[in-house]
């Protein structure tokens, strides 16, 4: 009797210290030292239950509390452990639908998609709202956002759940973003910042629907968003955000204030990811203007920044390209502005700036072997770059008429063919 007493206050224990936690963290929205501190309790007084006592009836409630606990520490392989060994020992358990449910959203945290949805399909109609959030973030994890905004368009509105809620509607502007439905994107977020969110949830809301403005090409509204953050001052995140106004500014022509705002960050740092960051924007800007080789200094510059980071990487690939680039423009051999073409086309992503190449290449080529290379490249450019349907068919058609015999036309009528046909088609009717 009186070890019966000890087991169940040890596991009486574990709950008081497990709700507390609960409640608080509903409340926060993150773990807080005081929160861990709980959650820590919780599995310490579940694992003496286990230990001391593993043939009580609370064995099954001490590990589903142990699997929350270790979720909510992120600690999501020992979480998955503990909700297996429960659905392994105890199939008959009260919490085994509770722990399958549980098991499927530690899965898709673990990147196992496939695993979660075997799981989930076991949870029967009880939590169908929790079954149904979960299978959409699988589908969000395989990147199939439209399946994911199917499964959410209608489970929305029925959404009482205001954690649920959250989430879907994350999940839905998320995906909308993804697929270039910017307007649904909007209207997603928009619904979420309505919601209780914690500082840290509404400033990457809010910096998001910055983002998607910005995407739309609504640079102003984009520029507002960003403005709008409380950020610390001088902090990595305020730097960054700084960038993105500087290219709202870019966006709307306003391009010396882009600069100043770029300059504001080089001039500050001496080394960090986002001077590296201001460093490849500013050399991109001055790029566009054909600066070349003050973009080429900034460039290497960039490129030779402390540390690893995305934009040092490319500002690597463009200060490679743009030197070859300077030396071959002092060069007027066909085979060097088709090099020169091939650079801007493929290396610096500048189709418009090829096109004027490629175009003064053919005119000036006549039946060279070169010309069929440079018509082939026109076409491309047409087709799927810089479109122009007319044009394209022309260049289509020259390259044919011209240089049948060239494994250029062999090529275009072996991979264009089928589109070229359905632009003629589409013309004549």
């Amino acid at each position: 009797m009186l070890n019966g007493c000890v087991y169940f206050n040890t596991f009486y224990n574990a709950q008081v210290y497990f709700k507390k936690a609960e409640k608080e963290f509903e409340k926060n929205g993150r773990v807080t030292p005081a929160i861990r501190t709980s959650y820590q309790k919780t599995i310490e007084k579940c694992a003496k239950v286990l230990e001391y006592h593993p043939n009580s009836r609370y064995v099954d409630d001490a590990l589903f509390l142990m699997g929350k606990s270790y979720y909510r520490l992120g600690e999501k392989d020992k979480s998955r452990r503990k909700y297996e060994e429960l659905l392994e020992y105890f199939p008959k358990s009260p919490y085994r639908e509770k722990a399958l449910l549980e098991l499927g959203r530690v899965l898709l945290d673990l990147d196992q998609p496939d695993s979660a949805k075997v799981v989930l399909s076991e949870v029967t109609g009880k939590y169908k709202e929790e079954v149904d959030l979960l299978i959409a973030r699988t589908y969000f994890v395989e990147e199939r956002y439209d399946d994911v905004l199917e499964v959410l368009e209608g489970y929305i509105p029925r959404l009482k759940n205001e954690s649920y809620k959250k989430e879907a509607l994350w999940l839905a502007a998320k995906s909308s973003y993804n697929l270039k439905r910017y307007d649904e994107a909007v209207e997603y977020l928009n619904q979420y910042l309505k919601l209780f969110l914690n500082s840290d949830e509404e400033l990457e809301a809010r910096e998001f629907l910055g983002d998607v403005f910005f995407k739309k090409g609504e640079f102003e509204k984009a520029k507002k968003e960003y403005q709008a953050l409380n950020l610390s001052p001088n902090s990595a995140q305020a730097q960054e955000i700084q960038i993105k106004i500087a290219l709202c500014e870019k966006g709307m022509g306003e391009i010396e204030k882009a600069k100043g705002l770029l300059k504001e960050i080089i001039d500050k740092n001496q080394s960090s990811p986002q001077r590296t960051h201001a460093l490849y924007e500013m050399a991109l800007i001055l790029e566009e203007e054909d600066s070349l080789t003050d973009a080429v200094k900034l460039y290497e510059e960039a490129s030779k920044s402390f540390g690893e980071s995305e934009y040092k990487k490319k500002a690597l690939n463009r200060y490679q390209a743009l030197r070859q680039l300077v030396e071959i423009s002092s060069t007027d051999s066909l085979e060097a502005r088709i090099r020169l073409a091939e650079i801007y086309l493929v290396e610096l992503h500048r189709p418009e700036e090829a096109l004027k190449i490629y175009k003064s290449i053919v005119d000036s080529a006549g039946e060279s072997k070169i010309a069929p290379r440079a018509l082939y490249a026109l076409l491309y450019i047409r087709l799927f770059l810089v479109k122009d349907d007319e044009e394209a068919l022309n260049y289509y058609n020259l390259l044919k008429e011209k240089f049948g015999d060239s494994i250029y036309a062999k090529e275009a009528q072996l991979h264009f063919k089928d589109v070229l046909e359905n632009l003629k088609g589409r013309d004549k009717g």
